[in-house]
């Protein structure tokens, strides 16, 4: 009895551990959504987390490594998501040009529903002065995924420049993701206004 106590046991503490430091990672979102880098705390990730700041350190040695495990965690749920959104339209990629403006359509909006679930870490990552950009790490493999598919989806139309209407719709993409966040607005029904004002203009060229 008393051995199968005690073999629950680390899995009990590990569970109990994961359980805080997700709290924490969640509290130092909202901080740095609502107050900015200045304002992003230790202190203010404790209170906003309900724990003492000598707590927090146990689970993380100083803000940078805190904030550096918040960025990857938020990039290792979000970017399954947006690689499931593109293989999901895979067989629609393949409809020809009659296709392409319904399919980056479906995908633009699709990523940008992702993200609005995540709108807290958005902020963090789009509305920042430089002071989070050294902590979140390189973020070129993401958006080099996005570019291909991107590229994949208007080759119909775009033919060999299909990567530089990709790179286009993508940097379109991220500034009004800026500007919506800055306004608090919705983020998804720019993905349509988005895939119509590019589509249509591959064709006019």
């Amino acid at each position: 009895m008393s051995t199968r106590s005690e073999g629950r046991k680390p899995a009990l503490r590990e569970l109990v551990r994961g359980t805080v430091a997700n709290a924490i990672l969640d509290a130092a979102e909202t901080v740095g959504a609502q107050r900015g880098p200045e304002g992003t705390t230790i202190a203010a990730i404790a209170e906003q987390a309900g724990v003492a700041v000598g707590t927090l350190y146990n689970y993380f040695p100083d803000r940078d490594a805190l904030l550096a495990a918040l960025f990857k965690a938020r990039r290792d749920t979000i970017m399954p998501r947006i690689e499931a959104l593109a293989e999901s339209l895979k067989d629609r990629r393949k409809g020809g040009a009659d296709q392409v403006e319904a399919t980056l359509r479906a995908y633009l909006e699709g990523v940008l529903g992702i993200l609005e679930d995540h709108r807290n870490y958005c902020r963090l990552a789009v509305l920042d002065d430089g002071t989070f950009a050294r902590i979140k790490g390189r973020q070129r493999p993401a958006l080099d995924n996005m570019i291909d598919t991107v590229a994949d989806i208007v080759k119909p139309v775009a033919g060999q420049a299909a990567g530089v209407h990709a790179r286009m719709i993508v940097g379109a993409l991220r500034a009004m993701l800026r500007e919506r966040l800055e306004q608090e607005m919705p983020l998804a029904p720019d993905g349509e206004l988005i895939a119509a004002t590019f589509v249509h203009g591959i064709k006019r060229r």
